[in-house]
């Protein structure tokens, strides 16, 4: 798995210069108003541009990308006697939402 961070924003230009005077990089050609993936070492910092009025967005999210198909952390989610969350088809591809024992939400997205 890796770790992908994701920080909704109403100013994706100026929350990327930010970001990438901190020492992320933005892939060259992958600028999108939407959604920038930065890039570093340990994992990928997303830019999810939102629009004011857009509803409510946590400020940050945290998301995991599997290179496994999702039925096989759901096994194991419910092995360990978690719940396994649902897999859903999103407009990027199939992911599934459990919850921490905290409650904190956490997405997978498959691929």
């Amino acid at each position: 798995m890796k770790i992908l961070g994701i920080r909704f924003v109403t100013n994706p230009a100026g929350a990327r210069s930010f970001y990438a005077a901190l020492g992320l990089e933005l892939p060259r050609g992958a600028e999108d108003a939407h959604w920038q993936e930065l890039r570093a070492d340990g994992g990928i910092f997303a830019l999810h541009g939102i629009r004011e009025g857009d509803g409510e967005h946590p400020p940050f999210k945290l998301c995991l990308k599997s290179d496994e198909p999702l039925e096989q952390v759901q096994g194991r989610l419910t092995e360990a006697g978690f719940d396994p969350g649902i897999i859903t088809d999103e407009d990027f591809g199939r992911a599934m939402r459990v919850r921490d024992p905290e409650g904190l939400e956490i997405q997978i997205d498959e691929g």
